[in-house]
């Protein structure tokens, strides 16, 4: 996790002097909301922040949650990670544990904080990994039906 420290520190000042805010949509996860410049325009009025780092797994998501989503005191979490551990060879069932961490890291800290999970999207660099995609994501929708306050989207 020692990759992720400079990123991760980073946010942590944001969240010091409040440029990420308490009790607005927080967006966590990787560079695919990382690199979102335009989170907050194209969101406005919508209060968002942007807590994510770039090449994130689901793995680190969950290793840093109490560093940057606990304090952070979200409105509304937005997630989106695992293609990156997918890619990085991690076999869906590991990537469904560190999916499962990151609900029970949720209902531990933030039981009242809605959860959007965002499916692992498909891309052609990635194409091999379609039918794990499936299956995390399959995994992903059905678990989160089953919860108050968490939803599934596919975009």
């Amino acid at each position: 996790m020692q990759w992720y420290e400079s990123a991760v520190a980073a946010l942590e000042a944001c969240i010091r002097n409040g440029a990420i805010p308490p009790n607005v949509n927080l967006f966590y996860g990787s560079s695919s909301f990382r690199l979102w410049e335009t989170l907050a325009d194209d969101l406005s009025p919508h209060a968002v922040a942007n807590a994510a780092f770039g090449g994130s797994t689901l793995e680190a998501c969950v290793h840093f949650f109490e560093r940057l989503v606990v304090p952070a005191r979200p409105k509304t979490l937005f997630f989106y990670a695992g293609d990156n551990d997918l890619g990085d060879g991690k076999y869906y069932l590991q990537v469904i544990e560190y999916f499962e961490a990151l609900l029970s890291k949720r209902a531990r800290y933030l039981p009242e904080t809605p959860l959007y999970f965002l499916s692992i999207k498909p891309s052609p660099a990635r194409r091999h990994l379609i039918p794990m995609m499936r299956l995390v994501n399959a995994y992903a929708r059905d678990r989160l039906a089953e919860m108050p306050g968490c939803v599934y989207s596919c975009p």
